[in-house]
């Protein structure tokens, strides 16, 4: 049976704006409507990921909107998510975080979230690191949104 949370913010996180799933970092507005999968990586719902953190399954929870709250445990990285290309400062410098944070290992899952479904924020991160080889990458749509809808637990950035 599924916890009547996760089932109030499940057509939330499945709303499909009609927006085609891209290879290429977006360019335009970071705030609009997103695809509903991303090539390469791993959709995930907020029920996914609430399983996840209870099971204390090791991964890197990346907040690329770096607002006032996030969800516990979460590295907060708001540089990730800009636009640019897959040979600019940004992805330099998350290729040197990926390397420490993961001493090297492409399987490693590493989960990044913004704002909501119409963030593109967190997807533009999740494409940078499937582009530097990454192999577990798992885009959470829903965000922060999703999250507070349902009820879970955020936290003051810190």
């Amino acid at each position: 049976v599924e916890d009547p949370r996760f089932a109030q913010v499940r057509a939330y996180e499945r709303h499909d704006f009609g927006v085609p799933a891209r290879r290429g970092l977006h360019q335009g507005p970071m705030h609009a409507p997103t695809p509903t999968s991303i090539p390469g990586g791993e959709l995930i719902s907020t029920a996914e990921l609430s399983r996840m953190l209870s099971e204390r399954q090791p991964m890197l929870l990346i907040d690329v909107l770096g607002g006032t709250t996030t969800i516990p445990g979460a590295h907060i990285e708001p540089a990730l998510g800009q636009g640019g290309s897959f040979n600019d400062q940004v992805q330099h410098y998350l290729a040197a975080g990926l390397q420490r944070a993961t001493a090297g290992r492409t399987d490693v899952p590493i989960v990044y979230f913004c704002g909501g479904i119409q963030c593109w924020l967190s997807y533009n991160a999740a494409l940078r690191t499937i582009a530097l080889g990454q192999t577990n990458v798992k885009w959470y749509r829903g965000g922060l949104e999703a999250w507070a809808g349902a009820g879970l637990q955020t936290v003051p950035r810190q």
